[in-house]
């Protein structure tokens, strides 16, 4: 297990003047759009396409003392796809 001259050469970049920029830069394209992004593949994987929020809600009923009901199928189904859809759109303005 050697080290080659590459090992960690793109932290040195956090070293200069220009290391908050990319910072900067990455912080804001993975909470504008990557979190987002990927929170809305995955509500409409899971609700949309696999069809699975029945099975979640019955797991979630049988596992916690909370109990869930329609309204969080409603949540999950439609209110969320709509939000994440609307901060998407409203974030490329």
């Amino acid at each position: 297990m050697g080290s080659r001259w590459d090992d960690g050469a793109e932290s040195l970049v956090f070293t200069t003047h220009g290391g908050l920029f990319v910072l900067d830069s990455a912080d804001y394209f993975i909470n504008n759009f990557g979190a987002v992004t990927a929170g809305l593949l995955e509500v409409v994987l899971v609700a949309w396409v696999l069809r699975r929020v029945d099975e979640l809600r019955t797991h979630a009923n049988a596992v916690s003392g909370v109990r869930i009901g329609l309204w969080w199928k409603v949540g999950l189904t439609v209110v969320t796809p709509l939000f994440l859809g609307y901060m998407l759109v409203e974030r490329q303005k």
